[in-house]
């Protein structure tokens, strides 16, 4: 866990959010102002994600401009009630979105990442779904970071 994470993971077990906003940058809900420390967790770790996911896609993109298959199965997470990564409509996958289910249970449509946030803090009730989403945007995060290790030793091992 970064020390950002750490400190906002403090400040939400303390429920304050003063120094802990200034140590993370003031960052608050798509661009917003802070409102609370879980805002600002969420915000920093979707930022984390956000750079991963960028990355990946840097190495994705060769196999997308060639005639290769993709080495790559994406995985779904589910970030919290009705929000899903990757987006996969139509067969194909978007890992710069996310898929939200409407209200009614029938409509879906995609959000990209960044300004998802403020859909994640509606649908956590509790201070523990906030941890819970936390822990599984960190984990999509994991997931990116190890695909794209996978990913540069399978182009070193295809250049030899």
């Amino acid at each position: 866990m970064s020390g950002g994470v750490t400190i906002g993971v403090q400040a939400l077990h303390n429920n304050t959010i003063g120094r802990h906003n200034m140590a993370l940058g003031g960052m608050a809900l798509s661009g917003g102002t802070p409102r609370s420390a879980e805002e600002v967790l969420v915000a920093k770790v979707l930022g984390d994600f956000a750079r991963a996911i960028q990355d990946l896609k840097i190495h994705i993109k060769p196999f997308m401009l060639s005639d290769r298959a993709l080495p790559l199965r994406p995985r779904m997470f589910k970030i919290c009630d009705d929000i899903y990564w990757p987006r996969i409509y139509c067969g194909k996958v978007d890992f710069y979105a996310a898929t939200i289910i409407g209200a009614n249970g029938d409509e879906t449509y995609g959000e990209t990442i960044p300004f998802i946030d403020d859909k994640i803090m509606r649908r956590c009730q509790t201070p523990r779904d906030v941890i819970v989403a936390v822990r599984r945007i960190q984990a999509a995060t994991a997931w990116c970071e190890a695909r794209v290790e996978g990913l540069e030793r399978y182009n070193q091992q295809e250049a030899r």
